[in-house]
């Protein structure tokens, strides 16, 4: 990680653009992979910051997923998506103390945000009773594809690389015409594994993010 505050941007970009064309990801630290990717231009190095955030993301799930469900019944998705979201958030922003964090000690911020997430939601749940509903919410008005610009689609790709993986499936499928639930055939809920108001929200979620990077509300 040291060795890496050394080398020029140029140099930088060169290695890992190696690296990840090449499929090396896996080989390296997590850590290493963070200051990398939070020393790389925002602007010319964004596909290459995008790869780098999926590759974390997937070893972050890895890290998590097992602990949560061990200790955290019927609740495996909602934890570690928040805290994985937050680790991408804090190693895309260049001003982020928790991006520092993460090049100090992935797995140990990794399992201490999710300890808290949990701790939350437990005196959440102490004080308001929880109350699962799997009903089909409003849906969520899809964006004008045909209306946007090849920059546009540069961004939102850009945005959807970074997102959680769940939510960027969860995206992809609203957009490709899926509804969150489904009498007949196939719903958003179904093939993620989750109730409907989990996939509107990631769905939620993921074009608020976009429509932020484009400059426009909802």
């Amino acid at each position: 990680m040291d060795a890496q505050a050394s080398i020029s941007q140029e140099e930088l970009r060169a290695v890992w653009t190696r690296i990840v064309d090449g499929g090396g990801l896996a080989e390296h630290d997590p850590r290493t992979i963070v200051a990398a990717c939070r020393g790389l231009d925002h602007g010319p190095d964004a596909r290459l910051r995008g790869a780098m955030v999926v590759h974390l993301t997937q070893v972050a799930q890895q890290i998590l997923r097992p602990q949560v469900a061990a200790h955290y019944q019927n609740r495996s998705r909602d934890p570690v998506d928040e805290v994985v979201e937050a680790m991408v958030e804090a190693v895309l922003n260049p001003n982020s103390a928790d991006g520092v964090g993460f090049e100090r000690s992935f797995r140990g911020k990794l399992e201490k945000r999710l300890i808290d997430r949990i701790r939350q939601e437990k005196k959440r749940r102490d004080v308001f009773p929880l109350v699962e509903r799997d009903v089909e919410e409003p849906p969520v008005e899809p964006l004008d594809w045909n209306s946007l610009s090849p920059e546009d689609v540069t961004v939102i790709c850009s945005i959807l690389e970074s997102l959680p993986d769940n939510h960027r499936r969860a995206f992809l499928l609203h957009w490709k015409g899926f509804g969150f639930t489904a009498n007949e055939g196939e719903s958003i809920a179904g093939m993620l594994g989750v109730t409907p108001k989990t996939a509107k929200d990631w769905v939620t979620r993921a074009e608020t993010r976009i429509l932020e990077a484009l400059g426009r509300s909802r």
